[in-house]
């Protein structure tokens, strides 16, 4: 074969074997092989933190045992005459009651759960909860 066909006949070889590469990668799309937050919905977890660790433990001078969120939180759950109240710090170091409606859900549930779920070690602090 002359050399000078080389040229247009590699041409020719490319196109064809261009045309059988698209021809054979001609499959229908697959949604199932992408991963699942691509494909569609992703499922959706809901998980309250129920844990015993993002808390901070103190028992107030007369007693009362409380806890409130460890980074920096100014919610407090104590449990006072068998019921558990809300309540944060005012202006000048007193307490006072907050409503459970007037929070977010996840602080109350996650303190709730530490006050009487977790076993854990009660440090003293200054605050005073009722004269007794």
């Amino acid at each position: 074969m002359n050399p000078k066909y080389w040229w247009p006949l590699s041409i020719i070889f490319v196109v064809v074997i261009s045309i059988l590469v698209e021809f054979m990668e001609r499959d229908k799309f697959d949604p199932e092989s992408l991963p699942t937050p691509a494909a569609g919905t992703t499922t959706v977890t809901i998980s309250t933190q129920n844990i015993c660790d993002d808390v901070i433990y103190s028992i107030s001078q007369d007693g009362i045992k409380y806890v409130r969120e460890s980074g920096g939180g100014i919610l407090l759950a104590a449990e006072l005459d068998n019921t558990i109240g809300f309540y944060h710090l005012g202006s000048f170091g007193e307490l006072e009651n907050v409503d459970k409606a007037e929070i977010n859900t996840e602080t109350p549930e996650m303190l709730e759960y530490a006050l009487t779920n977790c076993d854990a070690r009660y440090n003293p602090s200054g605050v005073i909860f009722a004269l007794r």
